[in-house]
């Protein structure tokens, strides 16, 4: 009887692997006649991210360079709190940058201290296939932060000893692959 029962049981998972072999063979290329599609890369979304908070704002402009999809370097002035731009890449490979700059403009000092903290990233990279389907390669959730506080008796020297200076904010940059993957990520590059 132990026999005949041992045999059952080693029939049953026999049956059972080759059920599941034949279930993962390779049917995958037809689907109701016609051959499976395959999704490539269409594009790629960039999100680029600003966010300065602070009152160093009120006596400084604060000007946003970045690499712009058809790979040409960008530049604008940081018109309110917090800048985002998105766009959309379709030649690679691709090196997504970000970068700041600094400037005194010519607003009197009114606080007591200034803030001159600003949070700058690539924020995001989202693929996006030929069947519309879209896939979050790479997403900055805690963007670094660049600048410091001061007390206004020493803000003017900090801006010109520190922030002024070409490259004291760091330029910060991902590249994607031929095929749109994240390859690298650097912050904090000059």
């Amino acid at each position: 009887m132990k026999k005949l029962f041992t045999a059952a049981v080693a029939l049953i998972c026999i049956t059972m692997v080759v059920v599941s072999f034949t279930a993962c063979g390779d049917d995958d290329n037809e689907t109701n006649g016609s051959p499976a599609q395959t999704r490539t890369l269409s594009a790629a979304e960039v999100c680029y991210m600003v966010h300065m908070p602070n009152n160093g704002r009120k006596i400084c402009d604060y000007i946003v360079s970045y690499i712009d999809a058809d790979g040409q370097e960008k530049t604008g002035m940081l018109a309110d709190t917090a800048w985002v731009k998105k766009i959309t890449v379709k030649n690679f490979p691709f090196t997504a940058t970000i970068k700041m700059n600094v400037q005194r403009n010519g607003n009197e000092l009114t606080d007591s201290s200034y803030n001159f903290k600003v949070y700058y990233a690539v924020y995001s990279i989202t693929s996006i296939f030929s069947d519309g389907t879209k896939e979050v390669n790479y997403k900055d959730l805690t963007p670094s932060y660049d600048g410091q506080a001061c007390k206004a008796n020493k803000a003017e020297a900090y801006i010109a000893e520190r922030l002024s200076v070409p490259g004291h904010l760091k330029t910060k940059s991902i590249d994607l692959s031929t095929n749109g993957k994240v390859l690298y990520f650097q912050k904090g590059k000059n």
